[in-house]
């Protein structure tokens, strides 16, 4: 048994293989200037498109894998019908930069080009109205502005007199400042001197008033006088100071002085009282290495 099976007429639809394009990049430029080949945009929904144009020959056919840049007007060519390198050309990243809010999907191919920042056409600026200052402002502006522009110049004028005043008061004072503190505190002797002298006086002005007395009697005063009699304060007592010492100290203080002018409220707080927490450790005999922090800690 024999089973024939039918043949059936089959259609084999040889189409003419599109050749390579072996021209040069110049001469493909100078005929798409002089109008010889046209540029044709391809129909599909890749953004790609949107960038790149075909180009056509005379007789409508196009050049294979050969395309036109409308950005940097430049002819590309794609890598065996693919279209990797021409996404990564600058001029499709900048695309995909500038209209990063649409999608792939949603590019239609009657979308326009992204054209360069240099073919842009200048935008139109809408003329500024200026508003008209009302009344109030006028106002304000006659009467604060003037105050307010020479404000700083003032302070800083009263700040400079002071630092004058201050530094002339120094200069000009005869007193020495270390010298008289230590005198009214350590070496306070003319105060009990001119006590002394007072209770003097005093005394004299009592006994102007004359009183008799027995001979009997003023010998025993006098007797038991020269067992009370008041010992002189030695002097090795108190503190003698030399001329230099002195004049070195009242150097430092004035120093010390201007520096201090120049501190703010913050840090004339800290610095009088470091100042005098030094004023007395010293006078406890307590000043030493071990006492001071910034000799003690790397500052």
């Amino acid at each position: 048994m024999t089973i024939r099976i039918a043949r059936r007429n089959m259609f084999f639809i040889h189409a003419p293989e599109e050749e390579k394009c072996t021209e040069a990049q110049l001469d493909i430029l100078m005929k798409i200037n002089s109008g010889e080949y046209r540029l044709v945009k391809k129909n599909k929904r890749s953004s790609v498109w949107n960038v790149y144009r075909e180009i056509a020959r005379p007789d409508g056919t196009k050049l294979k894998w050969r395309y036109f840049c409308m950005g940097c007007k430049r002819v590309m060519q794609s890598t065996g019908g693919t279209t990797s390198n021409l996404r990564i050309h600058k001029c499709h990243a900048r695309y995909i930069k500038q209209n990063a809010h649409l999608t792939d999907g949603s590019h239609s191919y009657n979308h326009a080009p992204a054209t360069p920042a240099s073919q842009q056409s200048p935008r139109v600026q809408k003329p500024k109205t200026k508003r008209q200052p009302s009344y109030a402002t006028q106002c304000e502006q006659f009467y604060e502005d003037p105050l307010t522009q020479y404000s700083d110049l003032e302070d800083d004028i009263k700040e400079e007199e002071r630092t004058l005043e201050c530094e002339r008061e120094l200069e000009s004072s005869n007193s020495r400042p270390l010298l008289k503190l230590f005198s009214e505190e350590n070496l306070s002797v003319e105060p009990e001197e001119l006590e002394d002298e007072g209770e003097a006086e005093t005394a004299e002005t009592e006994d102007q008033v004359p009183i008799e007395l027995d001979l009997s009697d003023v010998h025993h005063t006098s007797s038991d006088i020269s067992h009370d009699v008041i010992e002189p304060k030695s002097e090795e007592s108190g503190y003698h100071f030399d001329a230099s010492a002195i004049s070195e100290a009242e150097s430092y203080a004035k120093a010390w002085a201007h520096a201090f002018l120049r501190l703010n409220e913050d840090q004339k707080f800290y610095a009088k009282r470091s100042i005098d927490e030094l004023l007395v450790l010293g006078r406890l005999e307590r000043l030493n290495i071990s006492t001071v922090t910034s000799l003690t800690t790397n500052l």
